[in-house]
């Protein structure tokens, strides 16, 4: 057996065997119920692949140049484009506090040392400052929902542990595999709000956030379908925000980080993610906490959002990022020709 076929099979056996773990964690949820696992963000990916996550469309011809001694072909392979579930979005009330529970191990007692020294204050909630209004029941009513008027979340983006297993996934056989390889680092830490205190606990028109035009003129860049039905602005990408329905307002804090950490350059504290430059309309979010989806959208489409709401004010998401390449064969690429696209779900 050649080189090449034992790495392919030992790879072969590696993702057989990752996948059947994972997927038997998965079944049995996590005793603590108030997190998620990288089990379970793995089953999520699975389910998300099979409903309209992936997204999988052939954009494309690309075209290969193989010769041998008899001679040279020119050979075609599929131009391609889908997403991936390439990172994890948390959006937490105090700070460290991830609801990923991995995550948490790692960082979240150096994002709580951060959060707290650079904010200046030694409160729990690592300085942030939230007002929590509740509409009590008057006489002859029956109880209404809690409302938050003015809400912070921490946020933290983090490379997904599923890349992994689909890397992986995409080298097994002769040649390359039906998906395109995502430059994202598992469990690596682009984005966490805590250790960019400075202006992420700022306010809203304090620091480097008001040289933008859509943090002080309405509708510029809105989270939902035009300004009447919005969830929040996504500037200024802080993490106050006014809010009539916590799920609603955290989703809108995850929407903020994940616009700074896609983007280079950003007056933040960050690595950016090597992905494509989030956008609100269109962006692909599956939630993973506290209610487990197997479907994307993006924020602002589901009017029942705010149902989703969690008992310890943390959330989390799966972002699905979009890619395009050419499947890959052996020999010189030459390039490749756009048609029109078609996809499969």
């Amino acid at each position: 057996m050649s080189g090449e076929r034992r790495r392919e099979l030992r790879t072969a056996i590696w993702v057989g065997i990752t996948l059947a773990g994972v997927l038997g964690a998965a079944a049995t949820r996590a005793q603590d119920e108030e997190t998620f696992t990288s089990a379970e963000i793995l089953q999520a990916a699975i389910e998300g692949s099979t409903e309209n996550c992936l997204e999988y469309c052939i954009t494309g011809i690309c075209f290969w140049l193989k010769c041998k001694w008899s001679g040279c072909k020119i050979r075609t392979t599929p131009q391609i484009e889908h997403f991936l579930p390439d990172l994890v979005v948390t959006a937490h009330k105090t700070p460290g506090d991830l609801p990923w529970t991995e995550a948490a191990v790692l960082y979240g007692a150096a994002a709580a040392e951060a959060a707290r020294l650079f904010s200046g204050a030694g409160s729990s909630d690592g300085g942030s400052r939230h007002v929590n209004v509740t509409n009590k029941p008057q006489d002859g009513e029956t109880t209404q929902p809690e409302h938050e008027n003015l809400l912070f979340r921490d946020v933290s983006v983090i490379g997904s542990p599923v890349v992994a297993a689909f890397s992986r996934q995409n080298r097994i056989g002769p040649r390359s595999g039906y998906l395109c390889r995502t430059p994202v680092r598992p469990m690596r830490p682009y984005f966490l709000s805590e250790l960019d205190s400075l202006v992420w606990r700022g306010g809203a028109l304090s620091g480097p956030e008001v040289v933008y035009p859509a943090s002080f003129v309405p509708g510029l860049r809105e989270v939902g379908r035009g300004v009447f039905r919005s969830w929040g602005p996504v500037h200024p990408r802080t993490g106050f925000i006014h809010a009539n329905e916590e799920p609603k307002g955290a989703a809108v804090t995850a929407q903020r980080g994940m616009d700074i950490a896609t983007r280079h350059g950003q007056p933040h504290v960050y690595q950016p993610a090597p992905v494509d430059p989030s956008n609100e309309k269109t962006d692909k979010w599956q939630m993973l906490f506290p209610v487990a989806e197997s479907r994307c959208n993006a924020f602002g489409r589901d009017r029942d959002y705010g149902l989703n709401r969690s008992s310890t004010g943390n959330y989390g998401w799966l972002y699905w990022g979009q890619h395009e390449c050419c499947i890959r064969r052996s020999g010189k690429f030459l390039g490749s020709v756009d048609t029109d696209p078609v996809c499969l779900n």
